[in-house]
């Protein structure tokens, strides 16, 4: 089979000629009068201002809510104590600096506890303390509750006495397998004719 390449003035000259006669079949792009006659009369502009305002199809976003400056946005509770009679909180910020508040007591850094809300669930106890005239309810931290305990093992240095946990083993059940788990091969050998 034969292949034939255009030029690059005949291939342009071929694309003017469909062009035109697209064009001419079309009517040039102008609609006559029968042809408007056919066509729906637009609805006004006023039919449509609720649409702008509001539209169905806009992308739902929830309103922006400005949070008042809170003093204890970055705290959470870390323990809590009934010593005597007189509750006792540990309270942890996010930066790691660890403060106790015991109630009756005067104010660390100008916050006191005001109550405690024990609870028997783990984490779920609240504390209410006071910074001014403000007051904030903390809570446990669930992720700090849940964080595997890490060991700060330094190189070269002794380990704690951790405890020796000895975990039995299974004993081994007596077969025919060996000490390789495989079974053994026997060698059977073909009669010779």
């Amino acid at each position: 089979m034969m292949k034939f390449r255009m030029n690059a003035p005949t291939s342009r000259a071929l694309r003017l000629v469909a062009g035109a006669f697209l064009v001419a079949a079309l009517g040039g792009g102008r609609a006559s009068a029968a042809d408007q006659a056919d066509l729906p009369a637009s609805f006004s502009e006023e039919r449509y201002a609720g649409m702008k305002t509001s539209s169905p199809f806009a992308l739902a976003t929830a309103a922006v809510v400005k949070e008042e400056p809170n003093f204890a946005r970055d705290m959470f509770l870390s323990g809590r104590a009934n010593i005597g009679g007189r509750e006792m909180v540990s309270i942890t910020t996010q930066d790691k600096k660890t403060f106790t508040l015991i109630a009756g007591d005067p104010p660390v850094d100008g916050m006191s506890l005001l109550e405690v809300n024990p609870s028997p669930l783990v984490g779920k106890t609240t504390a209410v303390i006071k910074k001014g005239s403000d007051t904030a309810t903390l809570q446990f931290n669930e992720m700090a509750i849940r964080a595997p305990a890490v060991l700060n093992v330094v190189p070269g240095q002794p380990r704690a006495n951790l405890p020796n946990v000895n975990i039995p083993t299974a004993p081994r059940a007596n077969n025919s397998r060996g000490t390789t788990g495989r079974p053994s091969r026997r060698i059977i050998r073909r009669p010779s004719s």
